[in-house]
């Protein structure tokens, strides 16, 4: 199944691509103004879900360098149908997060874009046999709202007209032999309710880090000794605790527009 993509051409009137019996119907058909996928004041779903596969793009790289946090910019299709991905990647171990890319058959030619002291960006061409659910999530109505490496593969966070767009995606997965798991359901906006997404070893640091009373005052154990308890450096340990409460107040109390008036 091809991307949807404005680079992409439509021989047929544009709409066309959602002419299938699978797809949902769009309600709200007035005579006048946009149509609109729900009628004004109905909550939109929004789910967290977990999806695995080994032929999703990055799939190796995730699995081989669970410690590093990757999240898609953007994609695109350039000539002859070439589709560039561009990821941004935390963490602390690049050297073998590289090396795990070159090894990664769902994508080629990975390349370092920009380097930052927080973080790295990379473009890569992605296979052609390399799957993607961008294409369903468009044709279903389901907004993206964010996606990021966890736990062994993407955990993305979706924006939802109704169940049974949920449950026709969860079939299209099934279908592709993608693992599919939600995790989070609720009928709030996708302001209102935050994206945590924190990966299971952030969450496990974290609960460690509690439970032994490192965020006491005083501390209950010190960072060497924390290190200790999880079998890591205390650099490591610094850095996963950075990103992990990085993570926790982006998802939590992290304000999406700062200009906003209080």
């Amino acid at each position: 199944m091809d991307d949807l993509s404005s680079d992409d051409r439509y021989p047929e009137p544009f709409g066309s691509w959602r002419d299938d019996p699978t797809l949902i119907d769009l309600s709200g058909h007035g005579d006048d103004g946009v149509p609109r996928v729900l009628e004004p004041g109905t909550p939109a779903l929004v789910s967290e879900v977990h999806l695995v596969g080994g032929d999703l793009v990055l799939s190796p790289t995730i699995r081989a360098a669970p410690e590093m946090t990757i999240r898609p910019d953007y994609q695109t299709v350039v000539e002859d149908g070439v589709k560039i991905l561009f990821f941004t990647v935390t963490g602390d171990d690049y050297a073998s997060f590289e090396d795990a890319l070159l090894a990664d058959d769902t994508i080629g030619e990975p390349t370092l874009v920009a380097e930052e002291n927080t973080h790295r960006v990379y473009r890569a061409r992605v296979a052609p046999a390399t799957k993607a659910v961008t294409p369903t999530t468009a044709k279903l109505d389901i907004w993206l709202v964010d996606a990021k490496s966890a736990d062994g593969g993407w955990l993305v966070r979706l924006r939802i007209p109704n169940r049974d767009a949920l449950l026709r995606f969860r079939d299209h997965c099934g279908d592709e032999n993608i693992q599919f798991h939600v995790r989070r359901l609720s009928t709030h906006s996708a302001g209102d309710e935050p994206f945590v997404g924190l990966t299971e070893t952030q969450l496990n640091t974290l609960q460690t880090a509690f439970d032994a009373g490192y965020f006491d005052i005083p501390r209950g154990v010190s960072q060497t000794e924390l290190a200790e308890m999880l079998d890591i450096s205390t650099s490591a340990l610094s850095q996963r605790l950075r990103n992990a409460l990085g993570q926790l107040i982006e998802g939590t109390v992290a304000d999406d527009d700062p200009t906003e008036d209080p």
